[in-house]
């Protein structure tokens, strides 16, 4: 059950140009090395959506020792001047 032929070994994420890839990789936690079946991909895609930018996020199992994240980000659709004028 804890044999190393099931670990996770990769964690591939596509999108997320805008989240910074430490909070992305807080939301995913520490899933390398642990055995793939106790990956918890809804937890992961919840924690990952609660973050501002991400709109949508699908985690997949990629059987037998990888993890595949889809992120789809929010669109700016409005900007606004600084006080500073930044």
């Amino acid at each position: 059950a804890r044999s190393p032929l099931v670990a996770v070994r990769t964690v591939d994420i596509d999108g997320g140009t805008r989240t910074p890839g430490d909070a992305i990789a807080q939301a995913v936690g520490k899933v390398l090395g642990r055995p793939i079946y106790t990956v918890d991909t809804g937890a992961m895609q919840r924690r990952l959506e609660a973050l501002p930018w991400i709109r949508q996020a699908r985690v997949e199992r990629r059987w037998p020792r990888s993890v595949r994240i889809t992120i789809t980000e929010r669109l700016a659709v409005a900007v606004a001047a600084a006080a500073d004028g930044a």
